[in-house]
């Protein structure tokens, strides 16, 4: 038990807020039903089209592209983890969402 507690009192910060990011990523991701997908990421975003991120924030983002299409995960963190993290989607996330829903439909007649 102390061998744990120890090893997690060495990560860093930044390894403790990709592990916050990546639970609300896996969190929304599964809520979506979209835990099939294979999203790429994490990866630092700076330029985000639909939120604006507060200056004391990092923002941890996970992609999808299909065809023609690029499909956003954001998750906005505080950088000093004391807040709850934001989840933000990209506009076009409906598309993906409800094609995977009537991808999910189809599946069950069977």
């Amino acid at each position: 038990m102390s061998i744990v507690l120890s090893l997690t009192g060495c990560r860093t910060q930044e390894e403790k807020m990709i592990d916050v990011a990546y639970s609300a990523f896996e969190y929304h991701r599964n809520d979506l039903l979209l835990d099939n997908i294979d999203f790429q990421g994490p990866i630092l975003k700076n330029n985000i089209e639909c939120f604006k991120p507060d200056t004391n924030v990092v923002v941890y983002a996970w992609y999808y592209t299909h065809e023609n299409d690029t499909f956003w995960i954001y998750t906005e963190i505080d950088k000093q983890i004391k807040k709850d993290v934001s989840v933000h989607f990209s506009k076009n996330i409906d598309v993906l969402v409800e094609n995977r829903k009537k991808w999910v439909l189809e599946q069950a007649k069977y």
